[in-house]
């Protein structure tokens, strides 16, 4: 195959279903086979796709000449996440946040960057490349309490318990700061679990600090 035509094929993440460009366009930027986002959509208003921003990566490539695409993480609101493996510090797994620039509000790296708590994901780097937004970030785990909760056809008790013990420490630690932090997108896919099972609290992209009336 040659590399523009291999270009015009985006393998899903989720169910490894090869989609042609023109397929993915007529079903809206996702997977003829499964329904995954296979981009980042420009939206109007009305809902009506206006096109893209730009797909999203793939496994093996390579961003910013030192990040290696592992898999997607997650796709949702305006930015996508990446397991990637870090290549100057012997392949390092990290998390890799991708937002077009378009799109982009400092606001979440300004949040993010005043927090300190290992339930919250620490920013180690960002830049920008092709008109996308990337910030590195710290590796919490590619389950979810919502991955959990199908795997298990219900959670534990047993189980379940000293996670939400860890969830509620993290949001009593936002809720205490001077303004509090109110997430406001708190759902078991927004909770990853690492391989200790610790918890970790993502995606402050719509998190506020209240302002007095």
């Amino acid at each position: 195959m040659s590399e523009t035509a291999a270009a015009d094929i985006h393998v899903c993440s989720k169910c490894e279903t090869r989609n042609t460009e023109a397929e993915a366009a007529a079903n809206l930027y996702r997977c003829i086979g499964c329904g995954q986002d296979l981009a980042h959509v420009d939206t109007a208003p009305n809902g009506a796709v206006r096109g893209i921003f730009g797909w999203l990566k793939q496994e093996n490539d390579l961003i910013g000449d030192r990040y290696r695409v592992k898999t997607v993480l997650g796709k949702g609101g305006f930015g996508a996440t990446y397991l990637v493996e870090d290549q100057r510090v012997n392949g390092k797994r990290r998390a890799l946040k991708e937002i077009p620039e378009l799109l982009f509000d400092e606001y979440e790296v300004s949040l993010l960057s005043s927090l300190e708590h290992p339930a919250i994901p620490d920013i180690a780097d960002r830049f920008t490349e092709a008109g996308m937004v990337y910030l590195v970030l710290k590796f919490g785990g590619n389950r979810t309490l919502q991955s959990e909760c199908r795997r298990m056809n219900g959670i534990p008790y047993a189980t379940l318990k000293p996670w939400a013990l860890e969830l509620g420490n993290v949001l009593s630690y936002l809720h205490s700061r001077t303004p509090p932090i109110i997430h406001r997108d708190l759902k078991p896919e927004n909770v990853l679990l690492d391989e200790g099972d610790r918890v970790m609290l993502i995606d402050f992209g719509i998190a506020k600090r209240p302002t007095a009336a």
